[in-house]
């Protein structure tokens, strides 16, 4: 510092004029910015960050950021058309004794079989005694094997407490640091041996070390939703007006899919103080919004802006709002430009969406495939099980894999045997296949399976298996644009189904794979081709057979 001469009064200096941040999305990074004292008094700095603007948005996004940058709070645009739309909002009497709760997560039902574990809502509330928290569910809550576990940040800022919640093992898909998890142990897993009822555990540190800070709660179980409540006086703060939540659900039984809520980003209760995907904290690692320093003349202080970029692909922009006592420039701003990248990441898309089938309840077993395809460009990993019970034997998955893999641009067909025998006249059974993969945008899919039985039907399909090699004309002909395919198949073989247009050229593979004896129905979706003649070509190591079909759009 010697032969320095340093300005009168605090003077505010910049290491750089922008912050740019380049990263994949559901990945975090930082950039550094040194901010240097030249003055001869200490300076005084409070940094808040604010939206500036946006590109790489569709004009669908507009109403959804408006205010703020990044605000993931609900299942929304992000999912592609099929998927459950949001319930209403949450309405119930209230009465003197009941707290008047707070809407802090919301998320859409149907996103797991299991009801017990669907959440739809989160509610927070707080009194003069006690800090309130009631999860709501799609259905009744699992009491067998259900469990919830909730991460909550006070300080609405991914730089401190544990990323990515929950306890700092999540996959990446909500944007906030938790200072406290809350287990919410429906299932009673850790009650059964420590003596206690089905109680919520609490933990501080936002990681893995469960260090308890207070001590358990029980849970209070309604008809589609648990409660419990803290007293303040054994409790640390757990609640405040400027909080971000998240939460998963899932059942411990083995056969429900985790929910997670909300599916990206976070709940929020009141208002934001800051900016979600910016985060400021020093060389220490303190870190609040907004973030406050004191600078000594001739010194400087390191800021790591942190980024959390659950963002959708795209740029984006913000300010650091950098309020300080200098004479030079007392009211600084540092822009901050943000690149969203894609990241290679699967798509899975199943043919058909839906079966409904009317059999005689003589008729043998029918196979019907489902095709999973990727449309993505990553390996897309998925497994399969089905909702029927182990003594209802109507619908079947046939030689299920616990784990298939589809590369990209690629599909499998998962095969599943719908069988009537035993079941009267007029009977009706509905069940689920339902498929869990690594898709981002669309993890839990299921395809709703329908039996009717009718009689009446005329189809004689007595027999344990076909008899012959046949191919059958498609149903509906003409059609637009989904049409089935139809064979029987009396041994096994390596079968070839695929479609040519009317110049001879191959336009879709629908099945080139071994498969064991049966009847197969196979959907087919024509919607990205022309009207005009097809023909269907069934080809086995022995025999090829050809059907034609119309498609009028």
């Amino acid at each position: 510092m010697t032969g320095l001469v340093l300005a009168q009064g605090p003077q505010i200096r910049f290491s750089r004029s922008s912050i740019d941040l380049d990263t994949t999305r559901f990945s975090t990074g930082y950039e550094p910015l040194w901010i240097y004292n030249d003055g001869n008094a200490p300076l005084e700095i409070s940094i808040s960050d604010r939206a500036t603007f946006k590109r790489g948005l569709s004009q669908h996004f507009t109403n959804y950021f408006a205010g703020e940058l990044l605000r993931l709070q609900v299942r929304n645009a992000l999912h592609r058309n099929g998927f459950p739309r949001l319930k209403d909002p949450i309405i119930r009497q209230e009465t003197e004794l009941e707290p008047t709760f707070t809407l802090a997560i919301r998320d859409s039902a149907g996103d797991t079989g299991n009801p017990g574990v669907d959440i739809v809502s989160v509610e927070v509330s707080e009194d003069f005694l006690f800090y309130h928290f009631r999860i709501n569910f799609a259905g009744p809550p699992d009491e067998t094997a259900g469990l919830v576990v909730m991460g909550l940040d006070l300080d609405q800022n991914v730089g401190t407490g544990a990323y990515p919640p929950l306890m700092g093992f999540s996959p990446g898909n909500f944007d906030i640091g938790s200072e406290y998890d809350l287990i919410f142990d429906m299932g009673n897993l850790f009650g059964d041996t420590l003596g206690l009822p089905a109680s919520v555990y609490a933990f501080a540190g936002g990681d893995s070390n469960l260090v308890p800070v207070t001590l358990p709660t029980p849970i209070t179980f309604g008809s589609d939703y648990i409660s419990a409540q803290f007293l303040k006086a054994i409790t640390p703060r757990f609640l405040d007006d400027n909080m971000n939540l998240v939460s998963v659900a899932l059942g411990l039984d083995g056969i429900s899919f985790p929910d997670f809520g909300p599916d990206f980003g976070h709940g929020l209760v009141g208002a934001e103080a800051g900016l979600s995907w910016v985060a400021q904290s020093d060389y220490y690692g303190y870190s609040e919004i907004p973030f406050e320093a004191s600078i000594p003349a001739g010194d400087s202080l390191w800021i790591s802006n942190i980024v959390c970029a659950v963002n959708p692909v795209g740029s984006f922009g913000a300010e650091l709002i950098i309020s300080n006592n200098s004479t030079n420039n007392p009211n600084a701003v540092v822009p901050v430009h943000l690149t969203v990248n894609g990241f290679p990441s699967p798509v899975m898309q199943i043919t058909p969406p839906a079966v409904e089938l009317t059999m005689n309840s003589a008729d043998v077993p029918q196979q019907v495939l489902l095709r999973v395809a990727n449309s993505g460009n990553a390996t897309l990993v998925f497994g399969v099980t089905d909702s029927t019970g182990t003594n209802d034997t109507w619908l079947t998955i046939v030689n299920p894999l616990p784990i298939q893999r589809v590369e990209a641009g690629s599909s499998v067909f998962v095969a599943i045997e719908i069988n009537p025998a035993g079941l009267q006249n007029g009977a009706t059974r509905s069940g689920l296949i339902r498929l869990a993969s690594n898709d981002p945008l669309a993890p839990f899919q299921v395809v709703p399976i329908t039996l009717t039985i009718d009689n009446q039907t005329g189809i004689d399909n007595s027999g344990n298996l076909p008899r012959a090699f046949l191919l059958h004309q498609n149903y509906p002909n003409p059609f637009n644009p989904v049409t089935t395919l139809r064979f029987d198949l009396p041994t096994p073989a390596h079968v070839n189904l695929s479609i040519f247009n009317s110049l001879g050229q191959k336009v879709a593979v629908l099945a080139d794979q071994q498969l064991a004896p049966g009847r197969y129905h196979l959907p087919w979706e024509a919607a990205m081709l022309p009207s005009g003649t097809y023909f269907y070509r069934l080809q086995s190591e022995e025999r090829v057979l050809m059907g034609k079909m119309l498609l009028l759009k």
